[in-house]
């Protein structure tokens, strides 16, 4: 009679074998024991340790693959595969130069890797030398004309070398390669958007959910997505929130078009932004994100809404203020900044201005290095006799300790318990300046005076090289001139601030 009870490995090969079927299952954690089984069988089995980092790397646990990988490359330092994950996990892990050290490893031993290329060329676009950023990606394709992600992130580069025409032509080529890989569409949605031409660029923005760039818009099964082309009076759609705060201030303006519409319209969004929301206009119902949802017959992402309503940057809806403060909290935050202290009882007299302040975004956003700032930075743009408060919430510890120094800024950081008392602080400024962050978005959509510092490469929505904004009248867009370096930008924000506000002083009604 045939035994059918399945015998134990019991040599290094057996168990590696066992852990490359575990894997091809999905079963990562008895595929991580195999390989430590071979491993502890035979401590030179250096496939073992390669495979057990590449498991390790997937479930992004960096310095455990450094430990396997580097002990694959002392045993066979020539396989040309284990330098680059070696160079993956030191970019784990934010190591950037030992990472550069491996692919150039890795090209050493095979000059047509194209792999290592285009890892070389991720580094240098993330250190902002964009040239050679483009030559790697180049040279990655020329070895590898198939390299979809290659194309992809040369169009990048190129668009931020202001080469549109070659970076689009680029995209393109990308798409045609891989029609259904989402990298190429999603950068092209971008690169059209970030260059006004909004009829196509709605349509590309689509791409958002494929390339992992937002939610799950299909989690209301059986509630049509409505991307505009039929009526919606008489309907009830809801509108919900998909990325960041900022990105649904931005587009919250869309709920007066769809009342207007005749749909009744419930919103969606997370708890810090629903008191704000349900004084917008044409809003029925606001739900925090999570919340039980009311009947409704079809719904639509924020962000989809200028393509439902077949925006161009001639027709970006601007009936601002379309948010507005909450009138008891700026009456007790008029009351908490002293504002009667300031004024004298005559009509029109002098007082010191009154300027937010936002200097950093939330760390969370992958972009967040590129559009944030210290203090420290910062405060090189603050002209004198000014009165500063932070809206920023919360302050770094990094810069806490010079902001609670520096004379005439007001720390309210640990005050502020929402959104609607970042908004009454707000209606309380003459102006705001910011990074680009929710509080400037905030600001914009109140119709209040709001200068907003821009990287070089900065997001779409604030195009290119304008000082002014389609969607926020309001705004003022100061911009770095070299990727990286904000000194420019706080020198104009000082020079405005003085010739705005020379002395300090400024006319405020009663």
């Amino acid at each position: 009679m045939k035994n059918n009870i399945a015998r134990a490995p019991h040599s290094p090969q057996e168990y590696f074998q066992q852990g490359v079927s575990l894997m091809q299952g999905g079963d990562t954690l008895r595929a991580l024991d195999a390989y430590g089984a071979a491993i502890a069988l035979e401590s030179s089995f250096w496939p073992a340790y390669l495979e057990r980092a590449r498991v390790r790397l997937l479930g992004q646990d960096f310095h455990a693959a450094i430990k396997d990988l580097e002990v694959v490359v002392a045993l066979a330092p020539n396989e040309v595969g284990a330098f680059l994950d070696l160079g993956r996990a030191w970019q784990g892990v934010r190591s950037a130069e030992r990472a550069r050290a491996c692919f150039a490893q890795a090209i050493k031993i095979n000059p047509k890797f194209s792999e290592a290329y285009y890892n070389l060329g991720v580094l240098d676009y993330n250190d902002g030398n964009i040239d050679a950023a483009i030559e790697n990606y180049t040279r990655a394709i020329e070895l590898n004309p198939n390299f979809v992600i290659a194309y992809s992130n040369l169009g990048v580069s190129l668009q931020a070398r202001e080469e549109a025409d070659k970076a689009l032509a680029t995209l393109e080529k990308g798409i045609a390669i891989a029609p259904h890989d989402p990298s190429a569409h999603w950068n092209k949605a971008l690169l059209l958007l970030r260059n006004g031409r909004y009829a196509e660029g709605w349509k590309q923005y689509e791409w958002r959910w494929s390339a992992g760039k937002a939610g799950d818009y299909r989690r209301f099964p059986g509630r049509p997505l409505w991307l505009g082309g039929t009526k919606i009076a008489g309907k009830t759609i809801l509108l919900h929130a998909e990325q960041g705060l900022g990105d649904s201030i931005q587009f919250l303006r869309y709920v007066t078009l769809a009342a207007a519409a005749g749909a009744r319209v419930l919103v969606e969004v997370p708890q810090t932004l629903v008191s704000l929301t349900r004084r917008i206009k044409g809003v029925a119902e606001v739900i925090p994100t999570g919340g039980k949802l009311p009947d409704f017959d079809l719904h639509s992402p924020l962000m989809s809404l200028p393509l439902a309503f077949g925006t161009t940057l001639e027709s970006v809806p601007c009936a601002i203020p379309y948010m507005n403060s909450d009138l008891d909290r700026v009456s007790k935050w008029r009351t908490r900044l002293g504002e009667g202290a300031r004024r004298s009882s005559k009509r029109g007299a002098r007082v010191r201005p009154r300027v937010g302040l936002v200097w950093r975004g939330n760390p969370m956003h992958d972009g967040d290095a590129e559009r944030s700032m210290s203090f420290d930075i910062l405060r090189e743009g603050l002209a004198p006799g000014v009165d500063y408060v932070c809206l920023q919430k919360p302050i770094p510890d990094a810069d806490l300790s010079l902001v609670q120094s520096v004379e005439g800024v007001i720390n309210l950081s640990s005050d502020q318990e929402s959104f609607d008392d970042a908004c009454a602080i707000i209606e309380l400024c003459d102006v705001v300046i910011s990074v680009d962050t929710g509080v400037a978005h905030l600001a914009g959509a109140m119709g209040k005076p709001v200068w907003i510092m821009l990287p070089r490469r900065a997001e779409w929505r604030w195009m290119k090289d304008r000082p002014d904004s389609p969607w926020y009248p309001t705004a003022r867009l100061f911009r770095q001139t070299r990727q990286g370096d904000w000194s420019d930008v706080v020198t104009a924000i000082r020079s405005e601030l003085i010739s705005l506000y020379p002395l300090g002083q400024h006319h405020r009604g009663p």
